[in-house]
């Protein structure tokens, strides 16, 4: 059995400020202020958004932190080596600590592992072969990752790269993947369809590596998720889960709980209490029902607490057994190791409770650091476990001395286990459910809190903000399923919205549809039918049936959005003029072209009004009119009214960005339509290398500007590259699309009345 204690190493330059600051007992505030630098740009260093300050800034904090000449020289130290570029490896990757926060690696060395060496040996059998599957399964606590770790760390030669998974949701594993893929894949993070983006990773690894991989897949509740995401040949796969039924291929190997006699002699070692006779040891092993996780936290009190004595940590067991729910999802000794551990670390840090349990309202792993950094205001008052004398959530994070004490102690007691690289913490998920159970009685209020904050910290959805997007998703996905369904919360109302744009931007729409749905159903119930923030929902809603090509739900959204905002603002309001826009799009689509052209002009002398003539938003209009009238074959003013809005949009946004690759394709339909073929070549080609950069190269509207490029081919005779462009696009399409999406089923024709031809 193993520890959950971080990998030795030197820590980072952010760490490093963090413990001398916290040593020198200053707040960010007041190393600023003594420094004489910006409390945001401490806060960046500490956080790691900003890896290493500048030579000058490095002398004032050292300065203000009153660092003799060793401390100064590891100040230094830590500074270049944040500061310097990391490498990215090329052929192998090397396992770092466990758990990290996008895919936890697994750890270097495991020295505190007993026992289970039959169970190794039949791992050892089960993943002789290529595209093998283990699955070792048991109750909670028995183990499980711990021996998948202890497995990984002996064979660490045979693989190339050994990757941990969190396979409790889907959503970690196309996490999971994508970071691994991160290390050989350039730009695979920026990617906007995540399924796909980790979708290429599997089909990439078998090749990648000159030695097999070994996956371990930690936690899986589904099979379908295993066999979704199960990669090709030359690749071992490893799963840790409580189920015990498997399909023929899986060689599942049962985990049961240590023999008493490993247990008490692990106890003995781990909590470093050699006083401890044999027949003590033996009653706490029987106490915890020898399950490794009960006794890995036990052996931590133990070690911090010398002063408890065998007699009274099985009184503190006895009484928490007591308690323990008859219902629990894990074994009621699991439950009272938790309660106490918990316990002492809210006797070490005062909050260190009411940390936990507020971290329990997220997802396990990745949990990020700004949830507890917030403003202080937002977190309700006198929220506390129910726990005597623990102290509540908003005085904790209110003094953040003591919130990165809490933190720390949390750290070192493996509640939490805190990824410096990415600033973030993991808890086990029967950690959760322990920390859940102290707040029972007062969850909705918890669950409320936690909205809000997810809330404040989650982004405006941007191409820059996508990283930050990603890494709050999760959590603030988790703060919504945790309140009912019918509940009706501002914060969750908006929060779902800013989700629903994230996922709708990233192509996952299924997703975006469902929480879109939810939040304007919470709108219409807080607000009222005819509320702007009502309308605004509307308006999101309907730019996502046209994303699916479902032009009349998109139509009676907008028109229904229209009214509200032309009722509660006037007809020429700003606000109206983006209804009438969206309008004049669905218009357009439908061939409606009168229809469309009116909204659009109407929506142009709004926003030039407003705004002045070389506003981007302008170019919108402008944009829409030039298709409206390259349909119509008024080519003059089409090419007129299309140069301008592509004038406007490089100036404003800059000449990569993916407005101006739209603005290059519509031009260059517009040269095509004349026979302009060349022209039309060279401005799709520009718009799809935008695209690509921005999007990835399989997000599905990627496919448009390809199936641009193939048009150009065909209409100058080249139909062998028209035949490859409209293959690649269809085969975007067919996973990113629905196979009876419109523009799917175009392209499948468009091929294959090539090949036919061919």
């Amino acid at each position: 059995m193993e520890s959950e204690g971080r990998a030795p190493g030197a820590p980072g330059f952010g760490a490093l400020l963090r413990q001398q600051r916290l040593t020198a007992r200053l707040s960010q505030e007041a190393l600023a202020e003594r420094a004489r630098v910006s409390v945001e740009a401490i806060s960046a260093l500490e956080r790691g958004f900003r890896r290493a300050p500048q030579r000058e800034t490095l002398a004032l904090l050292a300065d203000a932190l009153a660092l003799d000449d060793e401390q100064r020289r590891a100040f230094e130290e830590a500074a270049a080596k944040a500061a310097s570029p990391r490498r990215r490896p090329t052929g192998s990757v090397t396992v770092g600590p466990w758990p990290s926060s996008r895919a936890a690696l697994l750890p270097p060395a495991v020295t505190t592992f007993a026992g289970r060496e039959d169970e190794l040996a039949a791992l050892d059998c089960a993943l002789a072969q290529p595209g093998s599957i283990a699955a070792v399964y048991g109750l909670g606590g028995v183990g499980k990752s711990a021996i998948a770790r202890e497995y990984a760390r002996r064979n660490r030669d045979r693989f190339s790269v050994t990757w941990w998974l969190n396979a409790q949701t889907e959503g970690g594993i196309i996490e999971g993947l994508i970071s691994l893929g991160m290390s050989f894949i350039d730009g695979l993070d920026q990617h906007a369809d995540r399924r796909i983006a980790a979708r290429h990773v599997i089909e990439a690894i078998p090749s990648r590596f000159e030695k097999p991989a070994l996956l371990v897949f930690d936690d899986l509740e589904e099979e379908r998720h295993l066999r979704a995401w199960l990669p090709r040949s030359r690749v071992r796969t490893l799963v840790t889960s409580r189920n015990a039924t498997w399909r023929p291929d899986v060689q599942a190997i049962h985990l049961t709980a240590l023999p008493i006699a490993t247990g008490a002699e692990y106890l003995r070692r781990e909590s470093r209490r050699t006083e401890f006779s044999e027949t003590e040891a033996r009653a706490i092993a029987e106490a915890l029902g020898s399950l490794p996780l009960a006794l890995a936290h036990a052996a931590a009190s133990l070690r911090n607490m010398r002063m408890l004595s065998p007699e009274r940590y099985l009184k503190h067991i006895a009484a928490y057994l007591e308690n323990a729910p008859a219902d629990s999802e894990y074994p009621r000794s699991v439950f009272a190791t938790f309660k106490t551990a918990i316990s002492q670390a809210e006797h070490e840090a005062a909050g260190a409770a009411a940390a936990l349990c507020f971290a329990a309202s997220f997802a396990t792993d990745a949990i990020p650091d700004e949830l507890f950094r917030q403003p202080a205001e937002i977190y309700a008052d006198g929220l506390r476990p129910t726990m005597t004398d623990s102290t509540d959530l908003h005085s904790l994070v209110a003094d953040e001395v003591r919130l990165d004490a809490v933190l720390g102690a949390l750290d070192r007691l493996s509640l939490l286990t805190y990824a410096e690289e990415t600033q973030s913490y993991a808890m086990h998920s029967l950690v959760q459910l322990a920390a859940r159970d102290l707040i029972r009685d007062t969850e909705s209020a918890w669950h409320e809190t936690a909205i809000v904050v997810a809330d404040s910290a989650f982004p405006a959805v941007e191409l820059t903000t996508w990283p930050q997007c990603a890494r709050l998703l999760p959590h603030a996905l988790a703060a919504l399923d945790a309140i009912p369904g019918d509940a009706a919360l501002l914060p969750a109302a908006r929060i779902a919205s800013r989700c629903a744009h994230y996922l709708l931007e990233r192509g996952e729409y299924d997703a975006a549809e469902t929480l879109q749905q939810r939040a304007l159903k919470m709108l219409e119930k807080l607000l009222g039918q005819n509320h702007l923030e009502v309308a605004s929902a509307l308006n999101r809603l309907a730019n996502l049936c046209v994303r699916q090509a479902r032009f009349s739900q998109a139509e009676a959204l907008h028109r229904r959005a229209l009214s509200i905002r032309e009722m509660a603002l006037g007809s020429d309001h700003l606000d109206v003029s983006y209804i009438l826009t969206n309008l004049g799009a669905v218009c357009y689509e439908q061939q409606r072209y009168d229809d469309a052209e009116g909204f659009q002009r109407r929506a142009l002398a709004i926003k030039e009004k407003a705004l002045g003539s070389d506003h981007s938003d302008v170019a919108g209009s402008l944009n829409n009119l030039g298709n409206i009238y390259a349909d119509l074959e008024r080519f003059e003013e089409a090419e007129a009214v299309t140069l301008r809005a592509l004038r406007i949009w490089e100036r404003s946004l800059g000449p990569d960005h993916p407005v101006v690759a739209m603005s290059l394709s519509n031009l260059g339909e517009l040269y095509r339509k004349q026979e302009r073929y060349d022209e039309a070549q060279s401005l799709f080609v520009r718009a799809l290398a935008i695209v690509e950069k921005a999007l990835g190269p399989h997000h599905p509207e990627v496919a448009a500007y390809i199936c641009d490029c193939a048009r150009a081919c065909e209409a100058k005779g080249r139909y062998g590259d028209a035949a490859r462009f409209y293959a690649r696009a269809l085969i975007i399409q067919e996973k990113a699309l629905h196979p009876d999406h419109p523009a799917t089923k175009e392209v499948r024709q468009k091929l294959t009345t090539l090949r036919a031809a061919d």
